[in-house]
Parts: structure tokens; sequence; C-alpha cells
């Protein structure tokens, strides 16, 4: 199971120099944080030893699982989960409807919730 400090420890050390010289521009920074490619995401998932699947998931903005979480004999270029290790949100506005990325983690089983906003 990770722990909170692990993948606090893990989001800290992940692209920290790039993050600061793209702050305040939102899209871009949002698009690094869970983009497709060499994003912040995927270097916290390597840092952690398990995967990332970082699109939309049931209204979740990520999720980070194990290959044993996957359900069996899924379609090709199909994610389905039995078991999420990390259900993950990412609000650049935090005065406006953070109680909806809340309630967005609470809809799946996870083993840990990360909201990260700012």
């Amino acid at each position: 199971m990770i722990r909170s400090i692990d993948f606090f420890s893990a989001w800290t050390n992940a692209h920290r120099a790039e993050l600061k010289g793209i702050w305040r521009k939102r899209s871009s920074f949002t698009n690094f944080i869970k983009g497709d490619n060499n994003t912040v995401l995927k270097l916290v998932s390597e840092d952690l030893g398990i995967s990332c699947y970082p699109k939309d998931y049931y209204s979740i903005d990520a999720v980070f699982y194990s290959k044993e979480d996957r359900v069996p004999e899924t379609p090709e270029n199909s994610y389905w989960f039995h078991d999420i290790q990390i259900a993950f949100e990412h609000e650049n506005e935090f005065n406006r409807n953070l109680y909806q990325e809340v309630a967005h983690l609470l809809l799946l089983n996870a083993q840990l919730r990360v909201l990260v906003t700012y």
C-alpha cells in the first residue's frame, strides 16, 4: 500500500524546475501535470513503481494502479480496474467548486485519494 508521505515525496521531486517556469500559465501547467507524455504524473508513477492512467476515469482526473489491478481480458486501449491504488484530482482554481473535486474522489474506492490544488 502506498502511503501519503510516499506520494508527497514523489510529487515534490517530479520536474520541479520546469514547473516553476510555467507556474502562471494555467493550461500549460495542467497539461504538464496530467498530459500524456513526460508529465509529472508519469514521473510520480515511475517513482512509486506503479502505472498511471492520466485520463478521466469516472470523473477522476487520473488513477494510479498496479498491473494486478486491471480487469483481466480488457479490450485493447480500454482501462477497467477492480482496484485502484491512488485516485488523483488536480484543480488549478482553488476557490471554484472545490467540493466537486472532493466528491469525485469519494466516487471510487481507492487505497489513497489525492487532491492537488492551488
